[in-house]
């Protein structure tokens, strides 16, 4: 991810969205850790730190835990917003899942892409007002 932050700070609209998904995702309920059947027959040993999952353990009894597409953010072209997600997705911000068709498409942040929503790199105050750059995703 070596352009990823020099892209995010040509696409200020591109942080906005990360931030709505952050602060999406931060209303959803947490996941208890699954828990390990130990062997009776092992030692007891050290046990480690709990590792934070960045995927449920079941994708599709977990649908909740992922978000709807966020359709609208204020000050974002709707038209623009496919582009932006496209390019989130290709840089390793925002992951998606497909939950049937029911459910449908949903979206999270990435490991990186909440370390990005959470970073110094913050558009603008105007960014909103700003016409949004057009998004190359092969870059």
């Amino acid at each position: 991810m070596d352009q990823t932050p020099d892209w995010l700070m040509e696409q200020p609209a591109a942080c906005l969205i990360l931030a709505a998904y952050a602060e999406r995702e931060a209303l959803l309920p947490r996941r208890a850790p699954k828990p390990v059947a130990a062997d009776p027959a092992a030692p007891p040993a050290e046990e480690p730190p709990p590792m934070e999952s960045d995927e449920p353990a079941n994708e599709a009894e977990n649908a909740d835990s992922w978000i709807p597409r966020i359709s609208s953010v204020d000050g974002i072209d709707p038209a623009v917003l496919s582009q932006l997600h496209g390019g989130l997705i290709a840089r390793g911000y925002l992951k998606y899942e497909l939950f049937g068709r029911q459910i449908g498409m949903r979206y999270r942040l990435t490991p990186d892409g909440r370390r990005a929503a959470d970073s110094p790199i913050r558009p603008p105050q105007d960014a909103a007002a700003a016409e949004p750059a057009i998004v190359d995703a092969a870059a």
